[in-house]
């Protein structure tokens, strides 16, 4: 699973603050689905570099989305994993393990920290850009 944290500016904080309650967890749930959907579809990108043309994109296919969920900290959030098995019976978590870094019988080829690591600021700012726009729709 690919994880993440969101650090918040104080002005963003403030506003959040002001309409609390229902439109803050609001606010807060649809930024971290725009972070996540968009964080998904660019390690889609980056597996789909990774595997040879004959994939049979049973591992792609089993990427997707937790339920977004309140945290013991008070913060809402998500995990993004594979899951299932692919036809051959074979567990995608393990098969995208070894992609990612290598077994004695495969060279590593990694797609995950990549992708994270290279959008993980655009998917920040996709975040911020969506918790803004429902903010200020509770403002008005």
């Amino acid at each position: 699973m690919a994880g993440t944290s969101v650090k918040t500016s104080k002005e963003l904080m403030k506003k959040l603050s002001a309409i609390s309650g229902k439109g803050a967890d609001e606010a807060a749930k649809r930024a971290v689905y725009v972070g996540a959907g968009y964080m998904a579809e660019r390690i889609k990108e980056s597996l789909r570099s990774v595997v040879s043309e004959n994939a049979t994109g049973d591992l792609e296919n089993s990427l997707g989305i937790a339920p977004i969920q309140l945290d013991k900290q008070g913060n809402w959030g998500t995990k993004i994993g594979f899951s299932g098995y692919d036809r051959k019976g074979v567990a995608n978590p393990m098969k995208a393990r070894i992609l990612e870094s290598g077994s004695s019988k495969q060279r590593k080829r990694p797609f995950l920290a990549p992708a994270v690591k290279k959008y993980r600021k655009i998917a920040e700012e996709k975040m911020n850009n969506e918790a803004e726009i429902i903010i200020e729709s509770y403002l008005k």
